[in-house]
């Protein structure tokens, strides 16, 4: 399937949470969207109404993040295989021994586990071990950077940028720097 400039419409949306959030209001907002694009099984997710949309409560156990995590992985190593004319958008870059750990402990929260349907994820090995995640696949810069415009504010915060996968992948094999 060809891959648009834009990207489609994903079929969860994650909602902004602030100190003006009640517990009234939806903090992730599901939508109708075919059940193939869904990021997280339907089995997985209970929901309860709420005024204002609805509320999700997510099983978030270990053995489901690592399911995840190894799903992801295993995205980002065909980009080692060939993934050279796209672009994505690096996330962020985790470098200690705790790393991977650290990473599924984010998994573990409903906003990440959501939207983990689209990470990539490289690692590193070496000294200091490092897991680079990444957001999406898309056919040009200007996708790429349009994507990183409107992701949600929680993905936001770690000053995501626009990158060619070769570059990522280049990433891999850099020399750590001490």
């Amino acid at each position: 399937p060809e891959t648009a400039d834009v990207p489609e419409t994903p079929a969860i949306n994650i909602g902004q949470v602030n100190e003006r959030t009640t517990q009234n209001q939806a903090v992730i907002v599901l939508e109708p969207g075919p059940k193939k694009d869904r990021a997280v099984p339907e089995e997985i997710l209970k929901t309860e109404q709420k005024k204002g949309g609805e509320q999700v409560t997510i099983d978030t156990g270990d053995k489901y993040v690592e399911q995840i995590y190894k799903k992801r992985l295993a995205a980002g190593a065909r980009w080692l295989v060939g993934g050279g004319g796209k672009y994505t958008v690096q996330l962020m870059v985790l470098t200690s021994d705790e790393a991977e750990e650290n990473l599924k402990n984010m998994l573990k929260e409903k906003n990440y586990l959501v939207a983990s349907d689209q990470f990539f994820i490289l690692r590193r090995v070496g000294t200091i071990p490092t897991v680079m995640v990444f957001y999406g696949e898309y056919p040009t810069l200007a996708a790429a950077r349009n994507a990183r415009n409107n992701l949600p504010v929680f993905l936001r915060k770690h000053h995501p940028y626009a990158i060619s996968v070769k570059g990522a992948v280049a990433k891999t094999n850099t020399s750590e720097q001490q």
